[in-house]
């Protein structure tokens, strides 16, 4: 998992002008997802662009990653989503009110069939097994808000959630370590994130 640097706390917020009132909002968001347990790794970027949200727009979500299991039954390798087999479009919203303008995710999380591509091997067999799986958009989407006048909104925001999420985890497991940032200008692009590409 790459680490954050110190962009990823700041939180810069610029006081909008009556001209720049009507004009749309277009940025980037993205979360890192990590589990590492016993005989067990995964890791997962999942990246959300927006472009002229005013207040709707379609955007496009982006997942890779990788994953291990290394445990007394079996052990197994996979990748998770690449190139652009990975991007869906999901749709987001602008909203404002009580003072604050917010950006969400309206739509249901989406599903990239086929996402998880791998193999496994049981202890007892000499057989390599290919698998194949759906890869789920990570939810819930970042908590993107700021005051009703700003026309730059960037932070981040980190946790655990409980949440039983990986794929081939073992059964009863739900800590899952997150890390968000986010940047986000109302009439203009910001400048592409970590390995993000518009």
């Amino acid at each position: 998992m790459r680490s954050f640097n110190a962009i990823f706390g700041l939180a810069l917020l610029s006081l909008a002008s009556p001209a720049s009132s009507q004009m749309g909002w277009s940025g980037w968001a993205r979360c890192d997802v990590e589990i590492i347990e016993s005989g067990y790794r995964s890791s997962e970027s999942h990246y959300w662009f927006v472009k002229d949200a005013n207040p709707r727009a379609t955007g496009e979500w982006i997942v890779t990653g990788s994953g291990e299991l290394n445990s007394p039954a079996e052990t197994g390798q996979w990748r998770i989503g690449f190139g652009s087999s990975g991007r869906r479009s999901p749709e987001f919203e602008v909203r404002q009110g009580y003072g604050q303008v917010s950006i969400h995710r309206i739509s249901n999380p989406l599903a990239l069939s086929g996402g998880i591509h791998g193999y496994k091997k049981a202890a007892n067999s000499q057989t390599i097994l290919t698998v194949s799986a759906d890869q789920t958009e990570w939810s819930p989407f970042p908590d993107i808000t700021g005051p009703l006048a700003a026309t730059e909104l960037r932070s981040s925001s980190s946790g655990v959630a409980n949440h039983p999420w990986g794929y081939s985890r073992s059964t009863g497991s739900t800590d899952t370590k997150y890390k968000c940032l986010w940047w986000f200008k109302k009439g203009s692009t910001p400048p592409r994130g970590p390995l993000l590409t518009y």
